[in-house]
Formats: structure tokens, C-alpha cells, sequence
């Protein structure tokens, strides 16, 4: 899958509303058959040079092989796949991002030395402007894309999905919010009420008010996410923005 969550995830839910209603081993063991067909495929079109379209299908394999729970390594060679097309396309750091899911195999350690001296020549500045990822499975992404707002203020712009154990047939649970804060000494606040209208989830996580503080705190390389009342976030089941961030932009 190609990275534009939302079409992703329109695609996953669309395909979902068919599947759902029969998710019989047949029709698991049929779909789990296609890594291979997606394989192929995104082998065809890195020999033609089409290095998007190779990636999507990578990611297809990647989210089959996943949801399939195949070995590790068959995981792990998917992982490169997709990260080989963002290298061919001089974009070191998305690549990085997806050879790091599995940094001890070999072929990602293979990579990783590839592009060592790349990543070096491209530094991000201290500023948080840029897009920030944190995986969340079955292919998908989640991420932060932080703007500069002037008057020492940001607009930041979460995406957050999350995947249960039958993720690709039932869609992930979402969350987004979109808010303009202050920005301060490498730290911002994003408050997130009851009141809002950017605010959304789907089979959200609590019943109680919309009411959680969302602090960033940012490097040039990584972004820390912790959140004060993370149930009351409104977004839907599983899905926070907590954790450790990495910058691809």
C-alpha cells in the first residue's frame, strides 16, 4: 500500500464491508495465497522502473504477510522491498524508517550500511517542521506532520491507526485531530476538549468526555509523545499518538 492513509484506509473499509460479513478459512487461506502474486508484482514494475507502483505492491505484501502471520523473515524481505524503492528514489530517511521495523536482518543490515553516509549528508534542522512516522502495522504508517503557524506557533496534524488481530477484513480504528499551539523550547502542547471540530475517532475508547493533554517534545530526529488522560482522547480503540516518533521529512 502506498503511503495516503486516508485512501488507504477508504480502500481497507471498502474491501471490509464485503469481507466481514464472510471471513471463512477459505477466504483467509485464498487471500494469504496473493503475497506472492503482490511479490511478482512489485517485481514486475521495479524492472520497469516504476518505482511507486513496486512500492504499493510491496506494501500489499507487506500487509498480507503481516495479517497472514507469516515468518519473520518473509516479513523482514517485505520491509526491504518496500525501503529498496524509496532508495532508488534518493528518499534515505522513509527508507530508513522501514528497514529499522527489522534491523537485525540481514538484508536491512546490508541496507542500513548502504545508506549510512546518505543519511549523514541530510540532516534535519532543529526546527519541528516536516512529517514524523510511528508504525502501526498491516503497512500502514501512522504520522505527525508539523507546519510552522508564525508567532512562535505550529500547526500539527495526527493520523493515528490501529489494527486488531483481523485488521485488514474489519479496518483499522482511527483517531486525527488537527491543532494550531505554541512552540517552545523544543516543546508544544496540543489540549484536545469536548468542543473541538477536528477532533475525530471511530469505536472510540471511552465514553467520557473528550478531555487529554498531548505533549511533544522534539529533537532533530525523533519526537516524544506523552499524553495526560490518553482514554480521553476521543480517538477510537488502541489508537494514541504516545510513543516514539521518527522523522522522514
Amino acid at each position: 500500500m502506498s503511503f495516503h492513509p486516508k485512501c488507504l484506509v477508504a480502500l481497507v473499509l471498502a474491501v471490509s464491508a464485503g469481507a466481514q460479513a464472510d471471513i471463512t478459512e477459505a477466504r483467509i487461506t485464498a487471500d494469504c495465497a496473493k503475497v506472492s502474486h503482490y511479490a511478482a508484482e512489485g517485481k514486475a514494475a521495479w524492472a520497469a522502473n516504476k518505482f511507486a507502483a513496486a512500492r504499493a505492491a510491496f506494501e500489499e505484501q507487506v500487509s498480507w504477510s503481516e495479517q497472514c502471520d507469516l515468518p519473520d523473515d518473509q516479513i523482514a524481505a517485505a520491509y526491504n522491498a518496500v525501503a529498496n524503492t524509496y532508495i532508488q528514489q534518493a528518499d534515505y530517511h522513509r527508507a530508513w524508517a522501514w528497514l529499522m521495523l527489522a534491523p537485525g536482518y540481514p538484508e536491512s543490515v546490508q541496507n542500513l550500511a548502504l545508506i549510512k553516509d546518505k543519511l549523514s549528508a541530510e540532516p534535519f534542522s532543529r526546527s519541528p517542521d516536516g512529517v514524523w512516522w510511528k508504525y502501526a502495522g498491516r503497512g500502514i504508517w501512522q504520522s505527525i506532520k508539523v507546519t510552522g503557524a508564525g508567532n512562535d506557533k505550529i500547526n500539527v496534524d495526527f493520523e493515528g491507526y490501529a489494527f486488531g488481530l483481523m485488521g485488514l477484513y474489519n479496518g483499522p480504528n482511527m483517531g486525527h485531530f488537527v491543532r494550531t499551539v505554541a512552540f517552545s523550547g523544543n516543546h508544544a502542547t496540543v489540549k484536545l476538549r469536548d468542543d473541538d471540530d477536528d477532533v475525530s475517532g471511530n469505536d472510540t475508547d471511552s465514553d467520557d468526555s473528550i478531555n487529554c493533554n498531548i505533549h511533544l517534545q522534539f529533537t532533530p530526529d525523533q519526537l516524544t509523545v506523552t499524553t495526560v488522560r490518553p482514554q480521553q482522547c476521543g480517538f477510537g480503540h488502541n489508537v494514541t499518538a504516545n510513543g516514539t516518533w521518527i522523522r522522514v521529512q
